[in-house]
């Protein structure tokens, strides 16, 4: 076998568990080996779009080895959580604090106009562990305010080291 089919063996693999889970494996379309992003991957929510990893300059940052322990951490911060309460949920940095969970979903339905809050609340209340996280942060972006949301990428990218873009 070789290394291109044994790529696309598991590229196909991963694409059907993040399928399973909601989410879609997304390449990078870029065909210039110079590209940023060439040969990379990212992961987005199947229903809305929103990415929930690999993001970043050139839009793509995730190898297939990457993609791999994405997905195996999502299988294990998915299996603590599902109780019937809620209760032992287990996010991306360890156990969920609920209160804040919560109070974040009230922000969040006070902020969203009312024809998209029940779409918000129904799609924050199917997910949990990371995909959960995922789904909230795309909808708390979606709720901001323009300057809400462009002082949120300046601080983001300041804490990553990178200069914020200028306008």
């Amino acid at each position: 076998m070789t290394k291109t089919s044994a790529r696309k063996i598991e590229e196909t693999r991963l694409r059907g568990v993040a399928r399973r889970r909601g989410m879609v494996l997304q390449r990078s379309r870029a065909r210039d080996p110079q590209a940023l992003g060439y040969g990379l991957y990212r992961i987005a929510d199947a229903e809305t779009g929103s990415v929930i990893a690999g993001s970043g300059v050139g839009g793509y940052t995730m190898t297939l080895d990457q993609v791999t322990a994405y997905l195996a951490d999502d299988t294990a911060a998915g299996a603590g959580a599902g109780t019937e309460s809620g209760a032992g949920a287990v996010g991306p940095s360890g156990p969920v604090d609920e209160e804040a969970l919560a109070a974040r979903v009230v922000r969040l339905e006070e902020a969203l106009p009312r024809a998209l809050r029940l779409k918000a609340v129904a799609e924050i209340l199917t997910h949990d562990g990371l995909e959960l996280e995922g789904v909230l942060r795309a909808w708390e972006f979606r709720a901001w305010p323009t300057a809400q949301r462009r002082a949120a990428l300046d601080e983001h990218l300041r804490a990553h080291g990178e200069a914020p873009a200028a306008g």
